[in-house]
């Protein structure tokens, strides 16, 4: 839903889906468009915090410090 939601804003989409990656292993998929960024945590659902702790730190860390994914 999420992914769909990103896809209905309109902006333009500026990289498809791709993986991104955590201590060298795929950590979930990415996809810019102008000015947004939608990402997922591999195997993590909505409960991205509990079950993939250090995935989700190094997102929010990103994020926060305005570094790409």
């Amino acid at each position: 839903m999420g992914q769909q939601f990103a896809a209905q804003l309109g902006y333009p989409r500026q990289l498809n889906k791709t993986p991104w990656k955590y201590n060298k292993q795929i950590a979930g998929f990415k996809t810019l468009y102008k000015g947004v960024t939608f990402i997922t945590i591999r195997g993590a659902g909505h409960m991205a915090p509990q079950w993939r702790a250090p995935e989700t730190k190094y997102a929010i860390e990103q994020f926060v410090i305005n570094h790409p994914i």
